[in-house]
């Protein structure tokens, strides 16, 4: 189940950041050549009145690079800046191929316009994903969007890694149970415990 939400989740990610990115590309349109009014009849107006798949499958492309540079794979054990930092690299990257691919073709398409929709894609993108943990921590602190861990092993090592599970909430990990052998056992055997809203429920519905 959670592979399959997973999946819902990373198709719907992909969305918004072509969203995302069209947004970004507009914003740059009406910045470089309406408001600041540098050359109107641009073919960079026209793609949005005219051919607005083109806009489309670009921003496919900048997804599909994207995948292939792992950010859509999970993100709950990254940080927030390591994330930024990847997202830039890659951007950069797609930024010099359309760079490229204008300068290569000789298209008279607006400097201008690819300059401004590289800022504002990123910045948008950025404060997405910003927006986005927020509201994944907040979730998974209210019990939603949880992984399910167990741990093998009694020790202290395993005793630390439990208590930082537990006091990090933010994760979405919760410690069911760990395999050892404390007090009067005599060998080593499965403490598997599941709280649901602070109240024990029956953990076999967790079971593959």
């Amino acid at each position: 189940m959670i592979k399959k939400n997973q999946r819902y989740f990373n198709w719907i990610n992909r969305l918004l950041d072509m969203a995302v990115l069209c947004m970004a590309y507009c914003l740059a349109v009406w910045l470089w050549l309406i408001r600041l009014g540098h050359d109107s009849g641009n073919p960079a107006l026209r793609i949005l009145t005219n051919a607005p798949g083109v806009l489309l499958l670009a921003s496919f492309c900048f997804v599909v690079v994207f995948q292939y540079g792992g950010m859509y794979d999970s993100q709950r054990f990254r940080t927030l800046w390591a994330e930024l930092m990847q997202l830039l690299k890659l951007f950069v990257l797609c930024a010099a191929l359309l760079f490229g691919a204008v300068f290569m073709l000789k298209l008279p398409f607006s400097r201008g316009v690819l300059s401004c929709f590289t800022i504002f894609g990123y910045v948008l993108l950025s404060l997405k994903r910003v927006l986005l943990r927020l509201v994944l921590r907040a979730a998974r602190r209210s019990g939603y969007n949880q992984k399910h861990m167990l741990i093998v092993g009694d020790g202290r090592l395993a005793q630390k890694y439990a208590a930082a599970i537990n006091e990090n909430p933010r994760f979405g990990c919760q410690c069911i149970g760990y395999v050892g052998s404390t007090g009067w056992s005599t060998a080593p055997h499965l403490h598997f415990t599941v709280y649901k809203n602070g109240s024990l429920v029956n953990p076999l519905s967790y079971l593959p």
